[in-house]
């Protein structure tokens, strides 16, 4: 049967209200996606960035960190830097109240002169050479002329004893003819070219023209005798060490 005009108006009616309807449904349904999904990609957003936030405000609190202990580990070297020029500064004072103690003893013959015995004798020891040239000061010429022949006396001894030990700990299979060793026929010159006056005392031995030098003047054997006891110096004078680095504890401040 057959609609009238009115009855197809209003079902078109109908259907326009459906189709509005089920447009507007779709609608709210799709701004609900839209929203939903905008909201999580903000959520993300928010995430990342706090994240990025974190890691630089991490990133400068070590940089921070860092510099202070840099910072901290600077001062400690200077001060530790001080504190050992101090140290050495009060080592060479002492080092240098031993040298005027020295020159009170070169004043003093009855200490001076065997003094300059011994060193002669031992820097004999050491050359064991046939032809020696003896250095001295302008001033000590006539003494140390007058000490040679004493002090060889002595050195003939002891080299033969040193000689005869040698020979036992090789076994004892050589011989030694002393009656022919050069070395017990030694001439021994005091040279024409003095130490220089600055030089406190002591003499300088020289053999095979001058190539091999023992140098046992006051200055040196207070130089050698200064670095062999040093460690024990600085023990005695600082007890207490200090350290290169700084102690943990200070260097997490």
């Amino acid at each position: 049967m057959a609609l009238s005009e009115e009855q197809a108006r209003e079902q078109v009616q109908r259907m326009k209200g459906f189709i509005i309807k089920e447009a507007e449904e779709k609608r709210d349904e799709l701004l609900a996606k839209a929203q939903e999904e905008c909201a999580i990609e903000r959520q993300k957003l928010v995430v990342l960035e706090k994240k990025k936030i974190q890691a630089e405000y991490e990133r400068k609190e070590k940089q921070a960190a860092v510099q202070k202990r840099i910072a901290y580990s600077n001062e400690y070297n200077g001060a530790r830097l001080q504190a050992l020029k101090a140290q050495d500064d009060c080592v060479q004072a002492l080092i240098e109240k031993a040298r005027k103690s020295l020159v009170d003893l070169v004043a003093d013959p009855a200490r001076y002169k065997p003094l300059v015995s011994n060193y002669i004798v031992q820097a004999l020891l050491l050359l064991r050479d046939s032809e020696i040239e003896v250095r001295c000061r302008e001033c000590d010429k006539a003494l140390v002329k007058e000490l040679i022949p004493e002090a060889y006396e002595r050195f003939k001894g002891l080299y033969k004893k040193n000689v005869e030990e040698e020979n036992k700990k090789k076994g004892g299979e050589f011989v030694a003819d002393f009656d022919k060793d050069p070395v017990l026929k030694a001439k021994i010159v005091v040279s024409d070219d003095a130490l220089p006056d600055s030089v406190i005392g002591g003499v300088v031995l020289t053999s095979y023209n001058g190539r091999i030098v023992c140098s046992n003047t006051i200055e040196s054997r207070l130089a050698i005798a200064s670095e062999k006891c040093l460690p024990a110096i600085r023990k005695v004078l600082f007890p207490v060490p200090i350290r290169k680095t700084p102690l943990a504890t200070a260097q997490n401040l």
